[in-house]
């Protein structure tokens, strides 16, 4: 992130702007974490709220299946969530479509995850904490 617009005034910067723009900083890195973005990713309500999860979030995504998961259960991973996003299987149907408003996230892998055996645990594991 780059200092301009609002924070410039006069080309001088003032202690009390530089600490405002210390602490975005911090928070935007906060909630930039891979347990963010898995987060984000496996929740129901901001399902194609894009087209396709943009690359922070997919190399998040990587980063934590790599740091957690042996290589088997990265190809299960990547192909559970390939289900996921691109609506196929158990996703597939008009009334999983409408539920990924209706429910909460956890209630929702409960109904709906069960052909996605680890996502399915990884995203209740996660989002019940939401």
């Amino acid at each position: 992130m780059e200092q301009g617009g609002v924070w410039k005034y006069n080309g001088r910067k003032t202690k009390a702007r530089n600490k405002v723009w210390e602490l975005s900083l911090t928070r935007w890195k906060m909630l930039h974490s891979p347990l963010h973005s898995i987060a984000f990713l496996l929740n129901p309500k901001w399902f194609h709220k894009k087209p396709s999860p943009d690359v922070e979030v997919m190399q998040n995504w990587n980063t934590f299946i790599s740091r957690c998961y042996d290589f088997q259960d990265h190809t299960t991973l990547r192909l559970e969530l390939g289900k996921y996003l691109r609506s196929k299987d158990h996703f597939a149907n008009e009334k999983c479509a409408y539920n990924r408003k209706q429910l909460g996230p956890t209630e929702f892998w409960m109904q709906y995850g069960i052909g996605t055996s680890l996502l399915h645990s990884l995203a209740i594991c996660f989002l019940s904490q939401v």
